[in-house]
């Protein structure tokens, strides 16, 4: 009988677009345990891109990593039922397009015809107007980092790489920004595991935004490492305290060999220097 095909770390990110970082993080989450070859390294048999495919379903459906890790160990796991989740979020994001098209559509109909628009839709236009204002400043801060082709090929590699995205990252985010903060209200120490697995979490949701572009997520650390100097023109996602908060947490975690070294080290002024690929 022929032998099942094992993959290496690498041809699994080529091949799933999930990168070397967030497939050991998913390993130490224990959400998936490849097997090692006889030189140490990681092997992906099918079992494994099954379970890959399960809990990027679930994470798009707004599911926490421990949540994932609760579901996916429970016999009565319906792999279908996850793909239906996945399936909703496309939905309600398709949804929420529909809607901002047809009130811009209903409100030229009512002024082409003479008419006043009503309370409800200026309203409306103005939530509409608010965002495109949020978009703008948020350009405005992202250009004292990036030029406007970096902002161009960003935008564009984002769109072919993760904008499906978009609706769960951000309910990842919140989640996470508040439950980092909850743990600092209660002085949880950088160093204790249960920060550990919060610093786990973050640089599990960043990866998509390292992904797209991967030269220019150095910019994108300065630019978190200034948020002083324009968080007066946007609401930044996180707070200065909560990103020194997880730097402290993710610093203390490698330290301990419980988190993936990084890529990258930051130096005295907050900027991310390329150090030597990992294996």
């Amino acid at each position: 009988m022929k032998a099942e095909p094992l993959l290496p770390i690498g041809e699994v990110s080529r091949r799933t677009r999930l990168s070397e970082r967030a497939l050991r993080l998913y390993e130490a989450e224990g959400l998936v345990s490849p097997a090692r070859s006889a030189g140490g390294r990681r092997a992906y048999a099918m079992a494994d891109l099954r379970r890959l495919q399960q809990v990027q379903i679930l994470r798009r459906a707004g599911y926490s990593l421990s949540d994932i890790r609760s579901m996916l160990s429970r016999r009565d796991f319906d792999a279908a039922e996850a793909i239906a989740l996945q399936l909703d979020g496309l939905r309600a994001e398709q949804a929420s397009l529909a809607r901002s098209i047809g009130l811009l559509e209903a409100a030229q109909s009512s002024l082409r015809a003479g008419q006043t628009l009503s309370a409800e839709a200026l309203c409306d236009l103005i939530r509409l107007a608010e965002r495109s204002i949020e978009e703008e400043n948020w350009r405005s801060a992202l250009s004292q980092y990036w030029t406007d082709e970096e902002l161009q090929r960003w935008q564009e590699a984002w769109a072919r790489n993760a904008a499906g995205q978009c609706m769960t990252l951000e309910r990842d985010w919140a989640d996470l920004v508040g439950r980092v903060e909850r743990a600092m209200g209660k002085n949880m120490p950088a160093d204790s595991e249960a920060a550990f697995a919060l610093a786990r979490e973050w640089l599990l949701l960043q990866q998509p935004f390292i992904d797209a572009l991967p030269e220019l997520w150095p910019k994108t650390v300065r630019m978190y490492s200034d948020m002083d100097r324009w968080s007066h023109l946007v609401t930044p996602p996180f707070s200065k305290a909560v990103l020194d908060y997880i730097r402290a947490a993710a610093a203390a975690g490698r330290d301990k060999g419980v988190i993936p070294p990084s890529k990258y080290r930051l130096d005295a002024e907050g900027n991310a220097i390329l150090k030597e690929d990992q294996t």
